[in-house]
């Protein structure tokens, strides 16, 4: 019975060894994204492909920042290849400005001679039924989406003074879904977010070759350093979103 009572007891002392501690977890790398309002809908899968990665941990700011005064990596989403000035870029998708109307408006088309004339203001009514007066929307003056529209157009026409401001694409899209008489611009894929009910109160205008190739730019993403493994797994990620 003694024997018993130590064997059994060097058997528990030896099944009490410690357990060693798990290797601590890698710590997550804080990247903070900057970017345009318009850009919402590519920072939206900006966050889709970080949630995928347990190694990032993502900050949104829509406002550009001062990347000596973030304590991680700054990536910067932008629309078009204006202003690159030698820093890391890769495209992460394509976008097109739209010219977009209320559904109840007859019109299909737009010819470039027309667009000019409603965006400077040369053509005030529409030409259908009792020709309601035009209501174009537009953005500021320093909006890169006003910006790019304007160089879209041959002659870069002056905005007419005529024309209301909207912040944002979703002000542009809702001014035109109550309005028969109005007229905007917006990024395509803000389209694509749009409940049916909402889609529904809208159409895009068709406009020549020409013009439409010029409203199609690259959205690109850029770091002010080599990418990481974690960086560089993002932008993949997002450079195959939609396959």
């Amino acid at each position: 019975m003694k024997h018993f009572l130590i064997i059994l007891l060097v058997t528990g002392l030896i099944g009490c060894k410690p357990i060693p501690p798990p290797s601590p977890m890698p710590t997550p790398v804080s990247v903070f994204l900057s970017y345009p309002v318009y850009l919402q809908p590519a920072a939206d899968r900006v966050v889709d492909c970080a949630n995928e990665n347990p190694l990032l941990a993502l900050f949104l700011d829509p406002i550009p920042a001062d990347q000596s005064q973030l304590p991680g990596v700054l990536l910067q989403l932008q629309l078009g290849e204006y202003g690159l000035n030698g820093n890391n870029f890769y495209q992460v998708g394509e976008e097109e400005i739209k010219i977009i109307i209320n559904t109840n408006n007859p019109l299909i088309q737009l010819s470039t001679d027309q667009l000019v004339a409603i965006y400077s203001g040369q053509l005030t009514h529409w030409e259908y039924g009792n020709q309601p007066e035009i209501q174009v929307w537009s953005y500021p003056p320093e909006d890169y989406l006003r910006i790019l529209l304007e160089i879209a157009i041959p002659g870069t026409p002056q905005l007419s003074s005529r024309a209301n401001i909207a912040p944002t694409p979703m002000a542009v899209i809702r001014a035109v879904a109550s309005d028969p008489a109005a007229l905007g611009s917006v990024p395509g894929t803000w389209l694509d977010n749009l409940t049916a009910d909402e889609r529904s109160s809208i159409k895009t205008v068709e406009l020549d070759a020409i013009v439409r190739a010029n409203l199609s730019h690259p959205v690109l993403i850029s770091v002010e350093e080599p990418l990481s493994p974690a960086i560089h797994s993002l932008v993949a990620c997002m450079q195959n979103f939609e396959d």
